[in-house]
């Protein structure tokens, strides 16, 4: 999508700089409070088309043209990569509220809308084309993931503390 590069977050001024200037007239926001951004409301009512999904009210969500209910953390059925590189399977503890849909399902069904068909209809679908596009999980399908995980990337060893 070019929203991120080498450093996570470099582009986003950017954006913003082209939503005021009115440059951008349409922004689909995943989870992100973009008055954060340094945007205010009204710039943000000026967009033509602001869809929002999202799991807890803000400007953004209160801004949006068409507002997505998304599924919480515990919610959600599917996969993650820790922060020490280690996949991790996760399973739904707790059904979602309303209308509330995983991300992945919102996501799928914005791009059916916009171009007819994109053949992905269950969270196995979604992990094959993950694996598919990235060398060292080739050989991995989520229901092979156990219950402790797969470590993708090796630690980095700590530096000894010192005193």
């Amino acid at each position: 999508m070019g929203v991120t590069g080498e450093t996570p977050g470099s582009r986003l001024k950017s954006i913003a700089d082209k939503i005021r200037s009115g440059t951008i007239k349409a922004v689909v926001a995943h989870g992100e409070n973009l008055t954060e951004l340094g945007l205010t409301v009204d710039e943000l009512r000026k967009l033509a088309a602001l869809i929002v999904i999202d799991i807890l009210p803000n400007e953004t969500t209160r801004s949006a043209t068409v507002l997505f209910p998304a599924s919480a953390f515990s919610e959600k059925r599917g996969s993650m990569i820790n922060i020490k590189g280690r996949l991790q399977r996760l399973n739904r503890a707790t059904q979602p509220p309303g209308t509330a849909r995983d991300d992945w399902e919102i996501i799928r069904d914005l791009i059916q809308q916009l171009t007819g068909s994109n053949g992905i209809y269950l969270i196995e679908d979604v992990f094959k084309q993950i694996t598919d596009s990235i060398p060292d999980m080739h050989s991995l399908s989520h229901s092979r993931i156990s219950d402790k995980g797969v470590q993708l990337v090796e630690e980095a060893e700590e530096a000894p503390a010192t005193v």
